[in-house]
């Protein structure tokens, strides 16, 4: 429709109007509007294009002997600047719909930024088409003119060539990374399960061990995952689901009991509890048996690991979307607390869910459990008023006893390590808000 009205207000009927025929890129028919914003600022996300390009295109790049000490952190700063200058590519990709040929050759003789159009003959069908420069097109032909490189091509590289086909296509796949676009990968178990993590996992507990250096802290956790996301996926290996799934639960106690060993708390995060684990549309009788068969397999991921070493974790994930197909708590509560944990941590600050502090007027907390409500929410850049995380923080503690409430936050703040949904200054200001709202729901609850 921006085309549309553009078109019509510019210029007069008798010129050639946008030409419907002309082939959409698959980005623009494809993403919504917030993932086409999402896509452009992987352009500028360099912690998710090291994450990315780390484990890809470098992990496979051999290292020199004789090379500097920053000779890879170089490389990669090197790569990302790169994938930068390439941006207006794909600008012009998502809003002129161009063919990948027509835009890396695209002259330009073919733009005219004072008329607002580009006008060119494509290469495959042999038609004359005219496209409006809307203001994301604009922004990004000012960039390349502003580029100290001559030439008759408008998209280049930073030597002053034409784009090749491989190098769009490569480009291409790490902003789809970057903005977590990537279209989902099944995988397949073909061979015996085995935990093969002890040195990623050696170096996240070295790390969290010299954070609390120094620190006054009463005890710190570590997130690890569940079985139970792996157990969906394809398996030609094992002769029966029972025996995949029991592999699966073996080879995650490793990292389990390492954790423990080192001293710390494990946090398992498990957002699919938050829709009895894909069950939630099914018969009841069906969703209560195949929720009963997720708990039978945590707590046999669990077995012989002291509750009180472990916290479970839920959540709607970092969605900023509507919510209205969310599960209530009450709808979930009771399955969850049969996990064999201590502590229980679920989303709250959620306009969707405020009010499930209501789902302990129906379900008695179990002796020895304790709930940690989140007041903090993970989708969203505001800072919560500490009066309503504390108002909220009594509210749950006079339904299950002031003893048996913690609070927290509704999920961590970014859903990859890579990624940045919450801006940090923002973060440290939502952990103050939190302080503050648990020492006034403190007063409230132990009076003087």
């Amino acid at each position: 429709m921006e085309h549309r009205r553009f078109i019509v207000s510019r210029f007069s009927r008798s010129e050639p109007l946008f030409d419907r025929s002309v082939p959409r890129s698959p980005l623009f028919e494809e993403l919504t509007t917030d993932e086409r914003d999402a896509f452009l600022a992987s352009f500028d996300n360099e912690r998710a294009f090291r994450a990315h390009f780390t484990t890809t295109a470098l992990a496979k790049r051999p290292t020199r002997k004789h090379q500097p000490p920053n000779a890879q952190s170089d490389f990669v700063t090197y790569a990302f600047e790169r994938l930068q200058w390439s941006k207006p590519l794909f600008v012009l990709a998502l809003y002129t719909g161009l063919r990948r040929s027509d835009l890396r050759l695209l002259k330009w003789e073919s733009v005219d930024l004072s008329a607002g159009v580009i006008r060119l003959l494509m290469r495959k069908t042999k038609r004359p088409v005219l496209l409006p420069i809307v203001p994301k097109v604009r922004t990004a032909l000012d960039a390349c003119r502003k580029r100290r490189v001559m030439s008759e091509y408008v998209l280049l590289t930073p030597e002053g060539r034409p784009y090749s086909e491989s190098t769009v296509k490569r480009y291409f796949k790490t902003a789809m990374y970057g903005a977590m676009l990537s279209p989902p990968t099944r995988l397949v178990c073909r061979g015996p399960v085995k935990y093969v993590g002890q040195e990623p996992l050696a170096a996240d507990l070295a790390n969290l061990r010299a954070a609390l250096k120094g620190k006054n802290y009463t005890e710190a956790f570590m997130s690890a995952a569940l079985p139970t996301g792996l157990a969906e996926h394809g398996n030609e290996y094992y002769s029966s689901r029972e025996d995949f799934v029991t592999a699966l639960a073996d080879a995650t106690r490793e990292e389990y009991r390492a954790i423990i060993d080192a001293g710390f708390l494990i946090q398992l995060d498990d957002p699919a509890a938050s829709s009895l684990w894909g069950h939630q549309d099914a018969e009841p009788a069906e969703r209560d048996l195949r929720a009963a068969e997720t708990v039978e397999l945590i707590n046999y991921t669990l077995r012989d690991i002291p509750a009180e070493k472990i916290r479970y974790h839920t959540c709607y994930g970092i969605n900023q979307g509507p919510h209205v197909y969310d599960l209530r708590l009450r709808d979930f509560i009771e399955p969850m607390l049969r996990v064999n944990a201590k502590a229980f941590s679920f989303e709250v600050m959620n306009p969707r869910h405020m009010h499930d502090y209501h789902a302990f007027e129906d379900v008695r907390l179990p002796e020895g459990k304790v709930i940690i409500p989140g007041m903090l929410s993970n989708g969203a850049n505001w800072v919560e008023h500490p009066e309503l995380i504390a108002e909220l923080t009594v509210r749950y503690a006079d339904l299950v006893g002031r003893e048996n409430v913690m609070i927290g936050n509704d999920c961590g703040f970014a859903s990859q390590a890579a990624t940045r949904e919450i801006d940090p200054k923002v973060g440290w200001a939502k952990f103050a808000a939190l302080a503050e709202g648990a020492r006034i729901a403190s007063q409230r609850l132990w009076p003087r």
